[in-house]
């Protein structure tokens, strides 16, 4: 089943993107084949129900629009499983680095001074050690073993420690010295990220508060005020014909129907929730993708607030639809 697998658009990217995740072992072209035939059961599932309540070209496109959303999600976790274990060892990396410094500077060979450093309490990097000192035992030296290893984990200070480290063996330099130099400079470069995160914060929860309160808060209120002029006009105002003269003046009702309106602003809302996830992950981590994990928070808050907010005003001014 071949052409199953070839059907993912992100096939190309998704054999590097398990290896982050550390789904090494399992085959590509199984997992592209999993991933399509579960899009495709829920894609089928989505035009089903659409058939039911619409029109064919419309069902074709929800068929469409579910298969491939399906499929951006499963690779969005897998993305963001990677990255989790980037930030495990990133977190982790400064500690490993000056326990590899303190085992050379008691006389141990560097490869051994690897191998001794690994740790159950360093997760997933305590496995890379580990399979680094198996290949050293093996027949790779250890600037290409520890090159590899790179390979399987999408950290930018692992990449940039381990290259130092490269340079370092094959220059003959003082690796205890340099690993210190290295684990300091890591957490330094930590330390700086996270005054940034604070400094921040303030503009994310604006960003946040205007996307699942402001934003609901004022399209609730709106739309049933809208509906309430929508009613007025129709059984009060214009009863009839739905137009009218006051004088030389005259009067229609309104054209549009506050049931379009509401779908106007729940699409609204929606977008606007989506940005603004968008817009979080960058200003928290300097990349938009990471805010598409927010998402599905921010638009069930979001949501959950534009209803609860109709529900009060109805509430509140109920009667003048029965007046």
């Amino acid at each position: 089943m071949p052409l199953l697998a070839n059907l993912i658009p992100f096939r190309k990217s998704l054999e590097k993107d398990l290896r982050y995740a550390g789904y090494e072992e399992v085959p590509v072209q199984k997992m592209s084949r999993r991933i399509f035939t579960l899009s495709f059961a829920a894609g089928l599932a989505a035009f089903l129900f659409a058939a039911a309540t619409s029109a064919g070209l419309l069902s074709v496109l929800v068929l469409i629009g579910a298969t491939y959303t399906v499929q951006g999600v499963i690779h969005l976790m897998i993305v963001f499983k990677g990255e989790k274990r980037a930030a495990a060892v990133d977190s982790i990396l400064p500690d490993a680095l000056q326990l590899i410094s303190a085992n050379v500077r008691s006389g141990m060979t560097i490869d051994r001074a690897i191998w001794l450093s690994a740790r159950p309490e360093f997760g997933p990097l305590e496995e890379e050690i580990k399979r680094v000192s198996t290949e050293v035992l093996g027949s790779a030296s250890i600037t290409d073993a520890l090159s590899r290893m790179t390979e399987r984990i999408k950290s930018k200070s692992l990449e940039r420690a381990v290259t130092l480290i490269n340079e370092g063996l094959r220059g003959g330099g003082e690796m205890a010295k340099l690993l210190d130099s290295v684990s300091y400079d890591i957490r330094n470069f930590q330390t700086m990220v996270d005054e940034v995160r604070a400094t921040t914060t303030t503009y994310t929860m604006f960003i946040i508060m205007a996307a699942v309160i402001g934003a609901p808060l004022l399209f609730g209120i709106s739309s049933y005020f809208v509906e309430i002029v929508h009613n007025i006009f129709a059984t009060r105002v214009l009863p009839q014909a739905g137009t009218g003269t006051i004088g030389a003046i005259s009067i229609t009702g309104p054209q549009v129907d506050p049931s379009q309106i509401r779908t106007f602003m729940l699409s609204a809302l929606l977008t606007i929730t989506l940005f603004a996830s968008i817009l979080v992950g960058l200003i928290k981590t300097g990349a938009e993708k990471n805010g598409l994990r927010y998402a599905p928070l921010m638009v069930g808050i979001a949501l959950a607030m534009f209803f609860i907010v109709r529900a009060v005003v109805s509430g509140l001014f109920g009667s003048i639809l029965v007046l």
